[in-house]
């Protein structure tokens, strides 16, 4: 891969345009090079929970929240990683937390 032209605006539009695996790629090479920043972390816990890794996409969702502890879908992305591994009581942390951010909004409550 050719390291000049990896961007993230490059990943974000693999990921739009549906190519979770090309977006992954590209996420993970910017964070291999030392890029660490909310968006680029919640797109790539994104494209890993599209594709069914769940432990990176948790691992990823956590640093994101290390930077900014009180972004609502971050929190309800983590939850959802680990509801989807299996892990109950995690997911339910989250999404609570979730709810106390943003008590208005439906889509959270309907999780719960």
């Amino acid at each position: 891969m050719n390291l000049s032209n990896i961007t993230l605006d490059k990943g974000v539009k693999l990921q739009n345009q549906g190519d979770d695996l090309g977006a992954r790629n590209i996420f993970r090479q910017l964070l291999k090079n030392g890029e660490d920043n909310v968006e680029l972390l919640n797109r790539y816990a994104v494209t890993c929970m599209n594709m069914g890794d769940y432990d990176d996409a948790i691992e990823s969702c956590l640093r994101s929240l290390v930077l900014a502890p009180d972004l609502i879908d971050t929190n309800i992305n983590v939850g959802l990683a680990y509801y989807q591994s299996g892990d109950i009581r995690e997911f339910k942390k989250f999404i609570q937390k979730s709810m106390e951010l943003a008590p208005d909004r439906e889509d959270i409550k309907d999780l719960w």
